[in-house]
């Protein structure tokens, strides 16, 4: 009863106050996302980090314990990708940051660009993520193999480090196309709208 006599009042109100309507309930969706995306790209960080820490003293262990050369450049070559990728996190995260006294117009666009630069972060992050960590684990596992001989060993341990950074890229490909790229539009609606 009461939802028909809102919509009553909102049909009967003038253009104008139906367009501040539509602008509140857009730039309230909108900042629910924002919010949401702010905190997922957080926690991402924070995992990725966290990974980090927990990586570098295993890999400095491997390549301290192991006796094959080609592991000890692997484990080393992990470890300088698992810092890469931290400050590659940071970067993206720091950029369209803006100042907490900007208008909301200049918040959006701050916004936009973070988005942007998340995109940018998940489309190349087969070179900068996966295939450094990709040939740093090859390295190590030739290494063995290389000593020993175990080529069905390597084979199996090579193709399930393959599906792994297959399935990494496909997943970041994926959130590209599910998540950001609709952000982006909403957030440009939504600052089309503030402009007009």
């Amino acid at each position: 009863m009461i939802e028909d006599e809102l919509v009553k009042i909102w049909q009967s109100s003038p253009n104008h106050e139906v367009v501040k309507f539509e602008k509140s309930r857009l730039m309230l969706d909108v900042q629910s996302g924002i919010d949401r995306f702010n905190k997922l790209v957080k926690n991402r960080d924070l995992r990725e980090m966290a990974g980090g820490v927990i990586a570098v003293p295993i890999m400095a262990y491997i390549g301290f314990r192991s006796p094959y050369l080609l592991t000890k450049i692997g484990a080393v070559l992990s470890i300088i990708s698992g810092l890469y990728v931290v400050l590659r996190l940071n970067n993206a995260r720091r950029q369209g940051i803006g100042s907490l006294n900007t208008t909301y117009l200049q918040y959006l666009y701050d916004h936009k660009l973070n988005v942007q630069a998340q995109i940018h972060l998940l489309e190349t992050v087969l070179y900068w993520y996966i295939l450094p960590f990709y040939i740093s684990i090859s390295l190590m596992l030739l290494g063995p193999y290389l000593e020993h001989g175990n080529l069905d060993s390597f084979l199996i341990k090579q193709i399930g480090a393959t599906i792994f950074a297959l399935v990494i890229y496909y997943l970041n490909q994926q959130a590209i196309k599910k998540t950001l790229h609709p952000r982006l539009t909403k957030i440009d609606e939504l600052i089309h709208l503030m402009e007009s």
